[in-house]
């Protein structure tokens, strides 16, 4: 650090209070805006099954699986949040979007997709929250 500024910093003692206190402030706020993605976030995740709550999300939760030639792939679902939105994207590994439901304020969404896999897929579950707030989902996944 140049020497004028140091000592200039040193003469005034309360000049140094108030950068420690705006450092600290900017660190605050960034991590208060981290923390905003999911906060209250409670549930659990097993394979075959997704269910959460939450205050607030922001972001994108995925999840994964299988199925062979001539297999069954099942999904149900129940999203619900009481402002923004929550959707829901089933897509495929060629990233072709089979199902996307949205819920918001006005609505819900609770439903069933099954697809039959031609060849060997692998599908994707993306849950993207916009300033969802107030919400919960309930996915669960099967292949038979």
């Amino acid at each position: 650090m140049d020497v004028q500024l140091t000592r200039w910093l040193q003469k005034r003692p309360a000049l140094r209070w108030w950068a420690l206190i705006f450092a600290l402030a900017i660190v605050g706020l960034g991590a208060w805006g981290c923390s905003r993605s999911k906060l209250s976030w409670m549930g659990s995740h097993h394979p075959g099954e997704a269910s959460y709550r939450f205050e607030v999300f922001n972001g994108q939760e995925r999840y994964r699986f299988s199925a062979a030639v001539g297999q069954m792939a099942q999904v149900d679902y129940q999203l619900h949040v009481t402002d923004g939105r929550l959707t829901l994207r089933i897509v495929d590994r060629s990233g072709t979007v089979l199902l996307e439901d949205t819920a918001s304020a006005e609505r819900g969404a609770d439903s069933r997709w099954v697809g039959t896999s031609s060849d060997l897929q692998i599908y994707r579950i993306i849950l993207e929250g916009e300033d969802a707030q107030n919400g919960s989902y309930d996915v669960q996944w099967s292949v038979d």
